[in-house]
């Protein structure tokens, strides 16, 4: 689903990201590369595996970051910009190559398991797998130092 949002409609943005992540396309009307991304964008909401994933397309005039309270406003030094934008308008990544359709679709592709709300995490339980880690290393290196330590030095 695409969602306009215009220079007066700025802060309708950040209500939107709140809810769920999305793709936000930040452009100007007059910037010739946005005028020829326009037809490959509208191409890309019509595509059969995007719109399976179910995220909002964020249309979002450059005059409207002045109403943007989020982060990802901050990032945004040339337009037309296409980024993944989740978790209250934090930053997640930044697509960077050219105008082209499948380029587009195979970066969002590869990175759809970021528009889930925790940030796209992979695995399940990583914090808790860190922390067995990290307490086994530590039982090891006791081991160890008991081991030193039991061992004395002979006398002659």
């Amino acid at each position: 689903m695409e969602v306009i949002i215009s220079p007066a409609h700025g802060s309708r943005f950040d209500s939107i990201v709140t809810k769920k992540p999305g793709l936000a396309k930040f452009h100007t009307p007059s910037c010739p590369y946005c005028i020829e991304l326009e037809p490959i964008w509208k191409k890309l909401l019509q595509t059969p595996e995007i719109t399976k994933l179910n995220i909002p397309f964020l249309n979002v005039h450059a005059d409207a970051l002045q109403h943007i309270n989020s982060k990802c406003g901050e990032n945004i030094d040339k337009v037309p910009t296409i980024m993944i934008v989740y978790n209250n308008g934090n930053l997640k990544k930044v697509y960077k190559k050219g105008n082209d359709l499948n380029e587009i679709i195979k970066f969002i592709i590869e990175n759809k398991q970021l528009f889930t709300q925790n940030g796209g995490s992979k695995y399940k339980n990583t914090r808790r797998k860190k922390q067995r880690r990290k307490n086994t290393r530590r039982k090891k290196q006791r081991r160890t130092q008991k081991r030193h330590r039991r061992k004395k030095p002979r006398r002659t």
